[in-house]
């Protein structure tokens, strides 16, 4: 009976040992969701004219605890926020085949090579291997099966953001240039098909999700080295 009870109070003391090391081993990502969307204002080909209009919409998710890993304080580069990201235009997926490049830009009163940006935020995303296709025969282009589809949001006046961080709230009135932004090219290369939309409609959310950190399997180890002790004192007794 003695051994049953010392039995009992070890697994107790063993579950509340490992549940106090793993406590601290989650943290909480701040997600932003980004829903975007208005009319094709501007096209490179005539041929293309008939889809000014149209709507472009895209949606894109980012996780704000990514690293900036561009060394200069006023200008943020994350290549590895990006968790997701959808485009359409008129109703047809732009976006759904092979990743080959994505990141998230935020930028404080921010030059280079001459060319003044301001503050900004861009999203970009390039997909490979779209399938299906895309293609529009009304309009004797395509098929297209690489896209390079691109958020962009500046500010001239240099009043958003005081830093490079990614950000978690903002207004979009604040954006002098609020465009979205597709080139289509045939993979064998040849002109690329270029069609912007300013962006008329936007939603942004804010969410959190559990990220499990680094240092979970150094906390779990020191958990079981606790029960593996705990076991050892239990055996000799």
């Amino acid at each position: 009976m003695k051994q049953s009870l010392r039995l009992l109070k070890l697994i107790g003391l063993s579950v509340f040992v490992v549940t106090i090391f793993l406590l601290p081993a989650h943290a909480f990502a701040i997600l932003v969701t980004i829903e975007a969307s208005g009319p094709v204002d501007r096209a490179s080909q005539t041929a293309l004219d008939p889809l000014i209009g149209k709507e472009f919409a895209v949606t894109a998710v980012y996780s704000t605890t990514a690293p900036d890993t561009d060394p200069d304080p006023d200008f943020g580069y994350y290549p590895s926020a990006l968790l997701s990201f959808s485009a359409t235009l008129d109703g047809q997926l732009l976006s759904g085949g092979s990743v080959v490049y994505s990141s998230v830009y935020a930028y404080n009163n921010y030059s280079s090579s001459g060319t003044h940006y301001g503050d900004g935020f861009d999203i970009v995303a390039d997909y490979e291997a779209i399938s299906p296709a895309i293609a529009w025969p009304t309009y004797s282009l395509g098929p297209y099966d690489v896209a390079d589809i691109a958020l962009y949001l500046r500010d001239s006046s240099e009043q958003v953001y005081s830093g490079d961080s990614l950000p978690t709230a903002f207004d979009l009135a604040d954006f002098d240039l609020r465009n979205l932004k597709v080139n289509l090219q045939p993979r064998t290369g040849g002109l690329n098909t270029r069609l912007d939309a300013t962006i008329t409609s936007f939603e942004f959310t804010v969410s959190s999700a559990p990220v499990p950190e680094p240092a979970t399997m150094l906390l779990l180890g020191s958990g079981l080295i606790g029960l593996a002790a705990f076991g050892r004192k239990f055996r000799k007794s």
